[in-house]
């Protein structure tokens, strides 16, 4: 089923809208034990995107990432590098 949702979103060049929605899940981070009073400075938040899009673009930057490219200044998103490598 998948692989024809994906194909057909190929065919028409066309994604669903969903795809492209998430939520914010605001995570602790607890430093220095629970006792103290949290602020908001104590929240990181992380993005949880549909299970269905992200298996689309896995399978789309498996087959064509070769093709994307980024700007040389950028170093946290690419294989093989980290923020280090800008050190």
């Amino acid at each position: 089923m998948l692989s024809k949702l994906f194909r057909v979103c190929m065919l028409c060049k066309h994604v669903p809208l969903g795809f492209g929605h998430s939520y914010i899940v605001p995570l602790p981070k607890v430093i220095g034990g629970a006792t103290k009073s949290l602020n908001h400075e104590d929240f990181r938040g992380i993005a949880i995107s549909c299970i269905v899009s992200k298996i689309f673009e896995n399978c789309h930057l498996a087959k064509l990432g070769d093709f994307f490219s980024t700007q040389n200044n950028k170093f946290e998103f690419k294989k093989e590098l980290c923020c280090n490598h800008a050190i």
